[in-house]
């Protein structure tokens, strides 16, 4: 089986790329903005500085059996409001549509779209976890945007012989990882006092390594097709307990602070920081029984693993 990987040099891309290179009966194809001489001879290399709706895909689809898309702008908050929405609506929406068409036209069997939760919506009620079949909820124009791709690629899969599945992960996590995860364990190495005696929310995680067993797991099923999947740890964690852990992992002593969660949620929202205010006060699950009775799949990994893991890269590489 030959796999295009797009977004091959980003934080997932390298671990897919790195799981797929040595799982027999699969050669790889990567999309990436730069040329990794690591794997010089081991996959072939498509060099786009960037790619938009008008980026020809054909000489790059040539024999490729199936696509694991992860390309596009994520979720980002220093995106300037006034062009935001174009942004989002070229990369997610239109650059996904052209890939997926060129696809089409190259014969590729199976392409596996790497959504978002954000796309259920922002937050549940505690033990009312989100299902794959939930009326989509999308809050931001991130998060639609991610929908709008997951609807464009129906429409094509269904005039066409396209395979499509659908991953919408939760907060991924593992060595590497950045964003709010990263800057979480920065906080902590610095010994900051961080507010969060008081919460005692349920957040749930997919460690990278339980994401790519699963997205390999999808290339290949045949009961994947035409699917939407959630996926997680199935493991939910308060943010007090995540600090707890990341602290021992790191051997920090870490003050925790009882401020009040409509307190911290007040400050939050006051300096324009609602987004951060969901994902470190409120709760999200989600259930996962569909991906263990349509695959089999249930978490390869145990949390605290990935987690020592995360923080053992994060000590070495990262000066705070």
């Amino acid at each position: 089986m030959k796999v295009l990987i797009t977004g091959s040099n980003g934080f997932i891309g390298q671990h897919l790329v790195s799981n797929l290179r040595n799982e027999k009966g699969i050669s790889l194809v990567l999309s990436s903005r730069k040329y990794v001489e690591s794997l010089s001879g081991l996959a072939d290399q498509f060099i786009f500085p960037s790619i938009d709706s008008s980026t020809d895909w054909k000489k790059v689809l040539v024999g490729v059996d199936a696509v694991v898309h992860l390309a596009g702008i994520a979720h980002d908050t220093k995106l300037n409001p006034k062009n935001s929405d174009i942004k989002y609506i070229e990369s997610n929406i239109k650059t996904t549509s052209n890939l997926a068409r060129q696809a089409v036209k190259a014969g590729v069997n199976r392409f596996i779209y790497l959504s978002s939760i954000k796309v259920n919506g922002e937050e549940t009620s505690i033990n009312k976890p989100f299902v794959a079949d939930d009326i989509p909820d999308p809050q931001d124009i991130y998060a639609k945007s991610k929908l709008n791709a997951e609807i464009a690629l129906k429409k094509i899969s269904e005039i066409s012989d396209l395979k499509l599945v659908i991953i919408r992960p939760v907060l991924v996590y593992g060595p590497g990882v950045k964003g709010n995860f990263l800057n979480l364990m920065k906080w902590i190495k610095r010994g900051i006092p961080l507010p969060f005696a008081l919460i005692n929310n349920k957040r749930d995680l997919v460690s990278i390594n339980n994401l790519i067993n699963f997205i390999t797991i999808c290339l290949k099923h045949p009961s994947a097709v035409d699917q939407v999947f959630l996926i997680s740890d199935n493991i939910s964690l308060s943010t007090k307990s995540l600090v707890k852990k990341l602290a021992r992992f790191q051997k920090k002593k870490i003050l925790l602070l009882p401020f009040p969660k409509i307190l911290l949620s007040l400050v939050f929202n006051l300096i324009g920081r609602k987004e951060l205010s969901q994902k470190l006060l409120g709760s999200l699950e989600v259930n996962t029984q569909k991906n263990i009775n349509l695959l089999g799949w249930r978490p390869s990994q145990d949390m605290d693993e990935v987690l020592k893991e995360t923080v053992e890269f994060f000590t070495k590489y990262h000066d705070v």
